[in-house]
């Protein structure tokens, strides 16, 4: 698509810059945000523990859940194999 850019995110931004990633790409319908779903399965072990990323963790599920479905144009969860799930 031309004059967009495509931002891919890492666990490390989900997890300490989620509010950045929540008001400033997806709400600003400017960026395609694309997070691998190794990301999102890192995330996802991280809620499973008893420090103080889970509840970070638990938040970013929470946002990814959230907003793939409302903004399948603009939030992508791809795959390994260059599929993007919806």
């Amino acid at each position: 698509m031309p004059g967009y850019t495509i931002l891919i995110l890492d666990t490390n931004i989900l997890l300490f810059s989620l509010p950045m990633v929540v008001t400033l790409p997806v709400e600003s319908l400017c960026w395609i945000v694309v997070i691998p779903l190794p990301t999102i399965m890192e995330v996802d072990g991280l809620t499973l523990n008893t420090n103080p990323l889970d509840k970070v963790a638990k938040a970013v599920i929470v946002f990814v859940v959230g907003h793939v479905h409302f903004h399948t144009d603009l939030l992508k969860v791809k795959t390994s194999h260059g599929n993007y799930l919806s």
